[in-house]
């Protein structure tokens, strides 16, 4: 069982900051400014997310990384507002943020180690506390399934 972290401060990944477009920041840029220890992750976690998604990777705001876009569901007409998968740090660790609701992944979650999750934010511990090939497997359902969330 997942413990539920407190994710809903002002300062929570699931918000962007700047609304709802990319902005002209650069991903890596913003990985170099992370604490030292924790960029080796950071830079895994974002080579993970470039080979599960075969997307760019862009930024939504001052710190959160995006990969894929998603339409509005309501008017899907209407220009992009927001990324498939993303993540962030909070403090000293990393968060990945899903479509869905963490609770969808349960049992994936489960096998990575009860990881703290909020509505859609799960809270990593460092790589060398998880198992990479479960957490593969949770970006790669979540991605694939992307185009099912909020339907």
């Amino acid at each position: 069982m997942t413990d539920r972290a407190d994710l809903s401060s002002p300062a929570s990944v699931t918000r962007v900051d700047a609304g709802r477009t990319p902005s002209s920041l650069q991903p890596q840029d913003l990985i170099d400014r992370y604490p030292a220890d924790l960029q080796p992750d950071a830079r895994a976690l974002f080579d993970l997310l470039c080979e599960v998604t075969a997307c760019e990777a862009v930024m939504w705001g001052p710190s959160v990384v995006g990969f894929g876009q998603k339409k509005p569901a309501v008017h899907p007409e209407s220009p992009d507002d927001g990324f498939e998968i993303g993540f962030s740090r909070r403090d000293r660790r990393l968060v990945i943020v899903l479509r869905r609701y963490s609770d969808y992944y349960a049992d994936i979650l489960d096998r990575l180690g009860g990881v703290p999750t909020g509505k859609n934010a799960i809270l990593l511990p460092s790589f060398s506390q998880i198992d990479m090939d479960v957490l593969r497997e949770l970006l790669e359902c979540a991605w694939a399934d992307r185009t099912r969330a909020g339907q």
